[in-house]
């Protein structure tokens, strides 16, 4: 199930480039977020983010599953396109697993909500 969670992330893409992000939502499987960026479907990038209750932020590979642009910047200001993009966690580890599912379930408590969708 996916959750309505808004948190800041780090996009690392291929080239090594970072990029700021902000989560839509958030499920045990993936996150979607807006991205200034055109990232291509089926890229491998790594996410960095940070739970507001955790310590330290961490990293997370995924797997670029969809893209729809948004938002269409006028005729040369690519600064103002925007993305919202699906993204699938892929090798994702036990330990990393279980701070996503705490952190929903925390999130979820605090805020009484349901999943998007429902």
């Amino acid at each position: 199930e996916r959750f309505a969670y808004k948190v800041d992330i780090q996009l690392i893409l291929p080239s090594a480039l970072a990029i700021s992000a902000s989560t839509i939502d958030l499920s045990s499987g993936g996150i979607s977020f807006y991205s200034p960026e055109a990232l291509k479907t089926d890229a491998h990038i790594e996410v960095v983010i940070r739970f507001p209750r955790e310590k330290e932020p961490f990293s997370i590979g995924g797997r670029i599953a969809w893209i729809k642009q948004v938002r269409q910047a006028p005729l040369g200001r690519q600064a103002e396109s925007q993305y919202k993009i699906g993204l699938e966690f892929i090798n994702l580890a036990a330990l990393k697993a279980r701070i996503i599912s705490r952190n929903i379930g925390k999130y979820i408590r605090s805020r009484k909500i349901c999943p998007v969708g429902k």
